[in-house]
């Protein structure tokens, strides 16, 4: 086992694939406290990770609890649904249920996690307690993308890129008002957690009037941005900031 200071850490591979995976708020928070207790056991690989892949490891529902994975109740349904659901997924795990008394989950990480998470070259290091701060899928996808590109000279992000639409070029649009009101909310809630400035970009990207992706920059005393330089957009930009 590894000391507690609260902080553990996610490979930028993971958080990569978590984002693709689109994943509802009590399934990522779930993941995330389990990759939590599985670096407090002192079990994330390194490069050299061999055949410890095949521990299992457990850790009691009160601990997922504390980390905002489920109402504070005796109740073990919740518990359930998320264990299910990556049983299902088969991706990221290779076992996990609750044991017999429902009191415990036990698990067992798969390969091609172990594999991602050994890949530490870029990570998002997070404060576990924080997970519990998320109230939506976004406000967790936010946190994410944030902890990971803060520590550079000048922080940004893109969310809602869908990429190509087919064949050519033509950047897959989005409806503002389907975005906007849940971003500004997750931000806000950021801004107020952390003390960070947030400055956003809804970008007109393609060949026809339409929003394609939001551009987020992160502004703090650790950052150097040059005079204005977080504030310029390209032409049909709208914009947006946000303080605590």
């Amino acid at each position: 086992m590894v000391a507690d200071n609260g902080k553990f850490r996610v490979s930028a591979m993971m958080v990569d694939y978590l984002r693709a995976s689109q994943l509802a708020l009590r399934d990522q928070r779930f993941l995330l406290a389990t990759i939590y207790f599985q670096h407090l056991l002192g079990d994330w690989p390194h490069k050299d990770w061999g055949g410890s892949r095949n521990q299992k490891h457990w850790m009691p529902l009160k601990d997922y609890r504390n980390l905002g994975c489920a109402p504070k109740s005796n109740d073990a349904r919740h518990f359930q649904a998320a264990t299910e659901f990556w049983q299902k997924e088969r991706v990221l795990f290779d076992d996990i249920a609750l044991t017999q008394d429902r009191r415990h989950v036990e698990w067992r990480f798969s390969e091609f996690s172990y594999s991602m998470m050994s890949e530490m070259d870029r990570y998002a290091l997070m404060i576990a307690e924080r997970l519990k701060a998320a109230r939506t899928d976004l406000d967790m996808d936010v946190l994410l993308q944030v902890v990971l590109h803060h520590k550079m000279r000048r922080p940004e992000f893109r969310m809602f890129d869908q990429g190509l639409q087919g064949q050519g070029d033509v950047p897959v649009s989005f409806r503002l008002k389907d975005v906007d009101g849940k971003l500004r909310s997750s931000l806000q809630r950021l801004a107020d957690l952390t003390g960070y400035r947030f400055v956003v970009g809804y970008l007109q990207e393609g060949h026809v009037p339409g929003y394609t992706a939001a551009v987020i920059r992160i502004q703090h005393k650790g950052t150097e941005w040059p005079s204005g330089r977080i504030f310029k957009f390209p032409p049909r930009t709208r914009q947006f900031s946000l303080v605590p």
